[in-house]
Order: structure tokens, then C-alpha cells, then sequence
């Protein structure tokens, strides 16, 4: 049985009475101080945006679809929060802003398709810098419909990302590996390499092993080209399994491969290494062809100065006056020098 209470407040719902007693509800708000509540909105808002572009130093944004226009905030350490409005915006961000043109064709699709239709996403890109140097950022984004449905903006936060492991990481997914040797091409080694030696402790080292084939010209005219290029290949995947995944492999020249080490190395494990480079190599022959012979050389350093190309220059030059004391041998660039 309903209750005396339950079926007055029913009665007077059907009836339209009013009750006695003075209910809490809200009156309606005067258009004055309706304006004067979404200003104070509008300014909680910013500030809170301001707080947090100010702690977390990156680019929020807000994509005006049909006007193809980008407002942008900003805000350095210590710094008034900028804006700054840019007309059409995927014009200057394929133009000015995107680094790779390989990336350009996916990123802009993932982009143009938050237009479209609802998406909340992150990608991330290559950007170009004044000075050239590699300088990724991370986009997070996500559309926003009206009531019919149709998208009507895309906002997000923009961050470049200045952790150089996480750059690394994303550089190397960049860089091309031949598909027949599975080596880095020069410029792909030299990164990988001039990475780890910026990175050098007190008391590591690092060492190219660079092993050049011996009368390579006449390997390449009896197998191909192409045959040449997959025997490299098995070369190097030989001796992979005897080295961690953080040692790089790559090729420098058409005949030379390199492989490079850092970390707290003796002479001792050098020389070890160097050997057990030759030793797999030599178990490696191509078929219907006379036994290939191999010449190595070696540079080493303690020096988060030293790069690359001088690495490069000491281990061919070694490599070379190895080869002047007969097949299969391998030198240290500091020997011929000592």
C-alpha cells in the first residue's frame, strides 16, 4: 500500500496543484549573470591550461575544421601562456614542419581522418630544425562532434620529445636495412655508432671491428651482384648470435662490414673477438667458388669526442696493412702506429 505522502504528491502531479512548503529548486538565472557565470568558465578554464602548459612544456591545440585554422597555446617555465592562430594549417605543417617525406603520406591520413570521423589518437613525427638536428614530436588528439555528429574541431597536445633514448628508438625504426645483407647502410651505422660513443662511461670503450673481403671484385663478377649481397648476408647473421643486441652491424663499403662494441672491454676480449669474427666468417664459403679470404681492422677509443668517420679511417687503414701480411689476418690501428 502507497503511503499517505506518496499519494499526495501523485495527486497533486495529476491535479497541477502546487504544494504549501517551498521547494529548493533554482530559479532561473538573470542573462546578466548567465554571461558573467561562462566568463568565469572561461577564465577557470585558461588558467588551468596555463598551469598545465606551464609544467608540462608542450603545445595544446584546437583545429578549426571548416575554417582550416589552428589556434595554438604555449607556454615556457616561468613564461605568460601565448596564443597564436595559423591559417591553413595542413599547408604549413606538410611544408614547414614535417621532416620525412616518407612520413608525411600516413601521418596526414591519420590526421585528415580525425576530420572526418571520431578518433582519439597519438602519432608521432619527425620534425625539421634550424640546425638539422633530429628532433621528434608526439601528437595526441581527439575530435570533438556536435549533437548531429559532424566534427567540428580537433584538439590536442603537441611534445617534442628531447629523451634521447626515446629519439634513438625511433630513429633506428627509421633507418633502412638492405633486405638481402639485414646491415645498416653507412649513414645508419654512423648514427647507431656516434650514439653509443656520446654515451661512453669513464673507463668503456668502444671498437669497430670493420673485416673487408679480400679480392671482392672477382667474388662479385662469378657470383652477381645479387648473390654477393645475400653471402654478406649469411656472414653477418653468423656471427650475430655471438654478440648482444645492442652491438651494431652495418656495411661501410660494398666489400667491408663492420660491427661495433662499446662498454668496459679489455685488450684481451678485443682480440678474442676479432678472432671469433675471422674464425665464423672463414666457415662461411659460397659454393662452386674458390675459399674466400678476409682482412680486419680495429680502432678503438675511450672518447665520447671521437666519431665515426675517424673510427672509420683508422680501422681501414689497419685493415689494409693486415692484408699486406697475407690472408686472414687483422691488425689494431694503435699497433701500426705504436
Amino acid at each position: 500500500m502507497k503511503s499517505t505522502d506518496m499519494r499526495r504528491k501523485r495527486s497533486l502531479k495529476v491535479s497541477g496543484a502546487h504544494p504549501m512548503e517551498t521547494l529548493g529548486i533554482p530559479q532561473p538565472m538573470p542573462q546578466e549573470a548567465r554571461k558573467d557565470t561562462k566568463g568565469r568558465e572561461e577564465a577557470c578554464r585558461e588558467a588551468i591550461l596555463r598551469v598545465f602548459l606551464e609544467k608540462t612544456n608542450v603545445i595544446a591545440y584546437r583545429y578549426e575544421v571548416a575554417k582550416d585554422e589552428t589556434t595554438l597555446w604555449q607556454a615556457a617555465p616561468g613564461e605568460e601562456m601565448k596564443e597564436a592562430h595559423r591559417a591553413n594549417f595542413y599547408d604549413y605543417f606538410t611544408n614547414e614542419v614535417l621532416a620525412d617525406a616518407d612520413q608525411r603520406e600516413e601521418v596526414l591520413a591519420r590526421l585528415t581522418d580525425a576530420c572526418r570521423r571520431i578518433r582519439d589518437d597519438v602519432v608521432e613525427y619527425r620534425v625539421k630544425t634550424k640546425d638539422g638536428s633530429p628532433l621528434w614530436r608526439r601528437t595526441s588528439y581527439r575530435s570533438l562532434a556536435a549533437e548531429d555528429g559532424q566534427i567540428y574541431a580537433v584538439v590536442g597536445l603537441m611534445e617534442d620529445l628531447h629523451d634521447t633514448t626515446h629519439m634513438m628508438e625511433r630513429q633506428e625504426a627509421q633507418l633502412k636495412r638492405d633486405p638481402q645483407t639485414r646491415l645498416f647502410d653507412r649513414e645508419g651505422l654512423e648514427l647507431l655508432v656516434n650514439h653509443q660513443l656520446m654515451n661512453l662511461l669513464r673507463g668503456e670503450k668502444g671498437v669497430l671491428f670493420i673485416v673487408g673481403i679480400d679480392d671482392y671484385e672477382e667474388l662479385c663478377e662469378a657470383l652477381g651482384e645479387s648473390a654477393c649481397n645475400g653471402y654478406i648476408g649469411t656472414l653477418s647473421d653468423s656471427v650475430r648470435a655471438d654478440f648482444r643486441g645492442v652491438d651494431v652491424f652495418g656495411r661501410v663499403k660494398r666489400d667491408e662490414v663492420a660491427v661495433f662494441i662499446s662498454g668496459r672491454i679489455s685488450i684481451d676480449i678485443i682480440e678474442k673477438r676479432a678472432q671469433r669474427i675471422l674464425d665464423l666468417f672463414l666457415r662461411v664459403q659460397p659454393q662452386d667458388h674458390a675459399p674466400v679470404s678476409f682482412s680486419m681492422g680495429i680502432s678503438v677509443t675511450g672518447s665520447p669526442a671521437e666519431t665515426f668517420d675517424h673510427m672509420v679511417d683508422e680501422a681501414e687503414e689497419a685493415m689494409l696493412s693486415a692484408r699486406r701480411f697475407g690472408p686472414n689476418r687483422c691488425r689494431m690501428y694503435d699497433e701500426i702506429k705504436g
